[in-house]
């Protein structure tokens, strides 16, 4: 999630861009069909990633409690392309079984209650479809804070309202035990163990 009324600095963009180019290891085809953005951002930055990347979306529906106003028009050439204004408290408005591709690039660090989340994220996935998270490791949390509150790097807002920090162990608790058997999972750490990336796929 990003917040437009905070401009971002340079060294937001170049982190995030990290964190999206950890998802293309796992994105198999260059056609993909509907992916579910959580977290888009005010301006739906991971479909603009795709398409510099030269990968073909069929549907894309970005989800985020802090969306520009005329995000519709500023992907109007763009097919198929939905935004959805949320505050990702406990559901996700979208058909089970309807989407081949969720992301979540820092965004679970800011949502209450990330494991009601993370259920509706599996009810959503179509089987054979697949789910992609980062957030934030405990060690990395003294770090984000200089950046941004003495070296000015990052935007101090970003760091406070991060509330979570995350471990393989506690990203995995996410999943419900119910639902265990429904998914295959995947985690690694990068950014030298300073961001996790946990991958769901579905059985």
């Amino acid at each position: 999630m990003n917040d437009s009324t905070h401009p971002e600095k340079i060294t937001d963009r170049y982190l995030r861009r990290l964190r999206f180019d950890q998802s293309i290891r796992y994105l198999t085809d260059k056609k993909i069909g509907t992916i579910v953005d959580i977290g888009c951002g005010s301006v739906g930055y991971y479909l603009n990633y795709l398409i510099d990347k030269r990968y073909s979306v069929n549907e894309y529906i970005g989800i985020d409690p802090l969306l520009n106003p005329d995000i519709d028009q500023l992907h109007q050439p763009i097919k198929n392309t939905r935004f959805i204004s949320s505050m990702l408290d406990s559901t996700l408005e979208l058909e089970s079984n309807s989407a081949d591709l969720v992301v979540g690039f820092s965004v679970l660090e800011h949502i209450q209650y990330p494991d009601k989340i993370m259920k509706e994220v599996i009810r959503i996935m179509k089987p054979g479809g697949r789910a992609i998270f980062s957030a934030p490791t405990p060690s990395a949390k003294s770090i984000l804070e200089i950046m941004a509150n003495q070296l000015q790097l990052i935007s101090p807002h970003t760091v406070k309202r991060q509330p979570q920090y995350f471990t393989k162990e506690t990203m995995l608790r996410l999943i419900p035990p119910q639902l265990t058997e429904e998914v295959v999972i995947m985690h690694h750490y990068f950014e030298f163990g300073l961001n996790n990336l946990f991958v769901l796929y579905k059985k």
